[in-house]
């Protein structure tokens, strides 16, 4: 329980499942895959290959929404392949690839004019970030470091809780039974990682931290269990910090300018301090009047309901519109609290 609580509230997956995004429908099918493999291991042996079956549709969907995760689903039939079940079953596992696989070949097709061209090789350039014409090089090491740790978009600045990884990567690798969920969610996290580093867009451009790393999220935050365990206190006093960070982010916007070098201090955290919530670039349906490069003008920004919180209905860009949303939190909490007593 505490984990999905930490995991749905105290990282960017808050604030980024009210935003009209593809990172988390993709991290949910990627990891959706994953987790019918695990069953196919572990469970009843009479659904492996429709379990198969639906877990290649999911991590080919995943492909389909973001091509990013195709990683993902490379590690995942390594994981299929590492065990004898799954290896049975593998070709189920491909059958279930192509149906997404055919959409996105008709996609291309239609769009670009073949099935194994993209997006990518006509990205426009006021809006992709290329060095000598091309999207990747080789990764700088100060780009991991603004990745993870620095204000400007590190990982564990505006989910701390992400530092519980760390000790329960080694207490997974520790459990005999779960070695292989071990190396496949740690050889996920960090390909991506260095994959996202690779790219001259790495910082997501107006964001509030490392976007482009949400599809891994589900893996990465998967090695914290047995930290849960094994640290409970410091697991829950990161967990509850890590709440109050992106509660503040959801309230105020993930839309960040990208010259903004703080964005938790110096647009957040300020935003709240004044009092204001729902800060939007511009109203959306307005948006053709506004050049992308006065977006990073947050002078030029206008208050709007392009995007709010159902409390503002009541208390319309105010602090006050959170406590609806609170009132929720604790009467919700409270009756959990009284199941659980129930059972004890």
């Amino acid at each position: 329980m505490l984990l999905t609580l930490f995991y749905g509230f105290g990282t960017l997956v808050f604030s980024y499942s009210t935003t009209f995004y593809a990172h988390l429908p993709a991290a949910f099918f990627s990891f959706l895959s994953f987790v019918l493999v695990m069953h196919i291991k572990r469970d009843d042996p009479q659904r492996k290959k429709s379990l198969a079956l639906f877990s290649g549709f999911s991590a080919a969907t995943a492909v389909l929404i973001e091509p990013t995760t195709v990683l993902m689903l490379g590690c995942i039939v390594v994981y299929l392949i590492s065990f004898r079940e799954g290896r049975r079953c593998v070709l189920f596992f491909l059958l279930g690839c192509i149906p997404p696989g055919v959409l996105q070949g008709f996609y291309n097709t239609v769009c670009f004019g073949g099935p194994l061209l993209s997006s990518y090789q006509y990205a426009n350039d006021a809006v992709m970030f290329k060095v000598n014409g091309r999207l990747f090089g080789l990764p700088h090491p100060k780009t991991f470091i603004q990745l993870l740790f620095l204000p400007y978009r590190g990982l564990f600045v505006s989910s701390p809780v992400f530092l519980m990884a760390l000790p329960g990567t080694v207490l997974f690798f520790s459990k005999k039974n779960w070695r292989t969920e071990a190396d496949i969610c740690t050889t996920i996290s960090i390909i991506v990682v260095i994959f996202i580093a690779s790219s001259y867009a790495w910082h997501g451009g107006s964001a509030i931290g490392p976007r482009y790393l949400l599809p891994t999220f589900p893996f990465a935050f998967f090695l914290t269990i047995f930290a849960l365990r094994k640290y409970p206190k410091t697991f829950k006093a990161l967990g509850c910090l890590s709440v109050l960070i992106n509660l503040s982010i959801s309230l105020v916007g993930n839309e960040v300018p990208q010259n903004v070098k703080n964005p938790l201090g110096d647009f957040i955290l300020k935003n709240i301090a004044a009092g204001r919530v729902s800060v939007n670039p511009v109203p959306f349906s307005n948006f053709e009047n506004y050049p992308i490069d006065t977006l990073s003008e947050i002078s030029k920004w206008t208050p709007n309901f392009s995007a709010f919180n159902l409390g503002e209905v009541v208390f319309p860009h105010s602090l006050a519109s959170m406590l609806p949303l609170i009132c929720f939190w604790i009467i919700w909490w409270g009756l959990l609290w009284k199941r659980i007593l129930k059972q004890e």
